[in-house]
């Protein structure tokens, strides 16, 4: 990739369903946080940023910590802090809890990017909006929204020129599902055991 790409990792969820901080759990010999910023290291953008409401605990981590900036309005304000922060003109935004992110997936999603204010994924009949590119201009209607209290991404989404991508890319070899793939309860810990365990790319 290029230098106006930024990596965001968004790790302020309450991991209600894993019943502890998920990006700390283990994944094989290393947290989970760990395993999806191995993977945004293979794109080689700008930086990387972790958007998170208690930044003492990522410090340890390469990557430069923000502030998440208000409490409980989800993704949609980790979006808009990440954008303030960043000097790119595009984010790359992830969850913190997706280790198996393909980097090939990402390149060619980036090249799906033309005059769209978003390239977003759209997978087993969900749009991936944590698994997507988003140009810096999405700050102003996304602010907006925030500013009725309302915080729901798919409404995000509405407000902007996006373009959704229900294929994958040529050729793709990486366990499509894989790469959208998230660890929210113990069980999809479990899961990510075995693809792990079983992974060409770990």
């Amino acid at each position: 990739m290029v230098n106006d790409v930024t990596c965001v990792v968004l790790a302020g969820g309450e991991s209600r369903r894993m019943g502890e901080n998920k990006a700390f759990v283990m994944l094989g010999d290393k947290p989970l946080i760990t395993h999806t910023l191995a993977r945004l290291s293979q794109l080689d953008t700008a930086e990387t940023l972790i958007i998170t409401r208690n930044p003492s605990q990522y410090t340890h981590l390469e990557a430069r910590i923000i502030q998440d900036e208000g409490t409980g309005r989800g993704p949609l304000n980790g979006i808009c802090s990440a954008i303030k922060h960043c000097n790119t003109e595009y984010i790359f935004v992830v969850a913190c809890d997706m280790p198996f992110i393909n980097a090939g997936w990402v390149r060619w999603l980036y090249a799906q990017r033309s005059n769209y204010d978003a390239v977003v994924p759209h997978f087993d009949g969900y749009p991936q909006s944590l698994h997507a590119l988003y140009q810096r201009r999405c700050s102003e209607p996304f602010a907006a929204q925030i500013s009725l209290n309302n915080y729901r991404m798919e409404h995000a989404l509405e407000k902007i020129n996006m373009h959704f991508i229900y294929d994958a890319p040529p050729r793709a070899n990486d366990h499509h599902s894989e790469t959208f793939f998230n660890v929210n309860t113990p069980e999809d810990l479990s899961h990510a055991r075995k693809i792990l365990e079983s992974s060409p790319l770990k």
